[in-house]
């Protein structure tokens, strides 16, 4: 809904600000890796970002949203979408940051796995259809690594291609026992790349 961009962007905040703080503290206190999302101000635009931060309060990445719903545009919320896809090292391993529609495109899981990513987490304001269950199975499938992915009503957590938890629920908590992947050996990672590289994408 296009109206409700003023509020939106009365209540982005700098990667910096209060909320950041706050999670970081959060962290510290509780010893717990957080990945959520926020309106981000950044000057005079706003992006729609997800951060994790680790059990000591570090900020170990964000990940601004590249890919919009069909039927969107930018202006409806946010000024401006991210231009990167890279994952980043995490106390868990390296990690990479999906956010909501963002599940449905495969090159993206498939770019941040090919920088090294071991899972991925998808914080989402997703809606309850099953097929975005499906999609967040796929990525995985596809790429060898566990996903997380936390909505408002509709989270998963799927391991080894399969979905090991499922909560259908506004006020649910999901959780799973998962384990993820160490870096790949030379020789895994020489076959997994030959893997990688029947994707053609210049074709």
């Amino acid at each position: 809904d296009p109206a409700k961009a003023p509020r939106m962007a009365a209540l982005a905040e700098p990667i910096r600000g209060p909320v950041v703080r706050r999670f970081r503290s959060l962290a510290r206190e509780l010893k717990i890796c957080l990945a959520f999302g926020l309106t981000e101000r950044e000057g005079n635009e706003l992006f729609n970002t997800a951060v994790l931060i680790d059990h000591r309060g570090r900020v170990c990445g964000t990940h601004r949203k590249a890919r919009l719903a069909e039927g969107s545009h930018p202006s409806w919320y946010f000024d401006r979408m991210g231009h990167r896809l890279r994952a980043f090292d995490t106390p868990l391993g390296r990690a990479g940051l999906v956010i909501c529609y963002e599940r449905w495109n495969p090159h993206i899981a498939r770019t941040l796995v090919l920088d090294g990513a071991r899972y991925l987490l998808i914080p989402s304001y997703g809606s309850r259809a099953r097929q975005q269950n499906q999609a967040v199975v796929n990525r995985a499938r596809e790429n060898g690594v566990p996903i997380v992915e936390a909505s408002v009503g509709l989270s998963l957590i799927v391991s080894k291609g399969e979905m090991v938890a499922y909560k259908l629920g506004y006020d649910r908590i999901t959780v799973a026992t998962i384990e993820i992947p160490e870096p790949p050996s030379e020789h895994a990672a020489r076959a997994s790349e030959r893997l990688f590289l029947k994707r053609r994408p210049a074709r």
